[in-house]
């Protein structure tokens, strides 16, 4: 909450001008009140499936990278890297999904996009990278979701936090 000066009653000065975005109180403060938004049932729904694709397919690529699969093995060698990579990478994959769908943790959230932009990005540069462009197609799907996810949960969860702003 930012106050410039100091207001009494805050409650019901804030019910009192609920419905003005921008109102005076009788001392002359400007209130500006950030309303709830009402959300689009149709934005809510895409961020569900598309949060949803994105996480079952971090999800199963990251079974498949703590697994051990023969062919995930294969193709990280074919990029230059070692196996170990492959249970730091699946263990990241598992994790965030997690953090997508808990809720609560609006910081843990935020920090798991950037995990998977991060990921997506060095999956895009390493095939470019080692002449094996045709499958970064992959990576570049999932930093699209990714970033589609991140831009529906900001708008799908604006209205969860409210704040009164004396000027």
């Amino acid at each position: 909450m930012y106050i410039s000066k100091p207001v009494t009653k805050v409650n019901q000065i804030y019910s009192r001008f609920a419905e003005n975005k921008t109102s005076q109180n009788q001392n002359g403060y400007i209130l500006k009140l950030p309303f709830r938004q009402k959300i689009n049932r149709k934005m809510k729904i895409a961020y569900y499936v598309i949060t949803g694709l994105l996480s079952l397919g971090l999800l199963f690529g990251g079974f498949m990278q703590l697994t051990h699969n023969p062919e995930m093995v294969s193709n990280m060698a074919k990029l230059g890297y070692a196996p170990y990579v492959l249970t730091l990478l699946g263990t990241l994959k598992m994790l965030a999904p997690v953090a997508f769908w808990v809720p609560g943790f609006p910081k843990v959230r935020e920090w798991a996009y950037a995990g998977v932009v991060f990921l997506a990005i060095g999956a895009i540069f390493s095939h470019i990278s080692s002449n094996d462009a045709a499958h970064a197609g992959g990576g570049a799907f999932t930093l699209i979701e990714c970033i589609a996810s991140y831009i529906l949960n900001q708008k799908v969860n604006a209205n969860k936090t409210q704040s009164v702003v004396v000027a």
